[in-house]
């Protein structure tokens, strides 16, 4: 369990916003290789594996790749502090978890659905109220939050339009990352399966202590 700590921050605030929606999305794969479902990050690293002696260097590289958007992280701590009401704290931090939201449904798009996106797009064929509130002229002044209304949520925003994952490094960079391979394939390539046996002891007793 990870233990709420002052100071964590956006980091921590994305994770949680990340794994969510991680979870729904995968928890209906049927267990044939195995009943665990791989967390993201080792999702992502293990994809990058062509064999374990490559870990440490997959890692390192994930590491350095994930500059920019730890740096982003910390400094979207600084809107707590340094905006200037309440009133706008608020609707910043909503537009930031807005994009963290988008990621997963970002990254679960088809090669198909995102050639009909941009197709649409370019043709103006969006729904109009989406379309306009997704940042198209309009005299009115609609905004990217009306439009995820108008889409009935983000997931259904994200179907429309980039506009609200492409916010922030963080949600870009991580809808991209998050385009793996099959979970339980990665888990069939990388562990043996007394390992994958010994995993899921582990799991069980811990639930049986939760």
């Amino acid at each position: 369990m990870v233990r709420s700590r002052r100071g964590d921050g956006f980091s921590k605030r994305f994770y949680h916003r990340l794994r969510k929606p991680w979870d729904q999305a995968v928890g209906d794969i049927p267990p044939i290789i195995c009943t665990f479902a791989l967390p993201p990050l080792l999702a992502v690293v293990l994809d990058r594996l062509n064999n374990r002696a490559d870990l440490r260097q997959a890692i390192a590289d994930l590491r350095a790749e994930l500059v920019p958007v730890r740096s982003e992280l910390q400094g979207f701590n600084e809107i707590v502090t340094q905006s200037t009401s309440q009133a706008e704290i608020d609707a910043r931090i909503k537009r930031v978890l807005e994009a963290f939201d988008a990621v997963v449904p970002e990254s679960r798009l088809s090669n198909v659905e995102r050639r009909r996106r941009k197709l649409l797009t370019i043709q103006g064929l969006v729904r109009p109220l989406v379309k306009f509130a997704m940042g198209f002229a309009m005299k009115s002044g609609a905004t990217v939050e009306a439009g995820i209304g108008a889409a009935h949520g983000v997931v259904d925003a994200v179907m429309e339009s980039r506009a609200i994952v492409d916010r922030t490094i963080t949600s870009q960079t991580f809808a991209g990352l998050l385009k793996t391979g099959p979970l339980q394939g990665l888990v069939e390539t990388h562990f043996t399966r007394a390992e994958v046996a010994a995993l899921e002891r582990t799991l069980r007793r811990r639930e049986a202590k939760t």
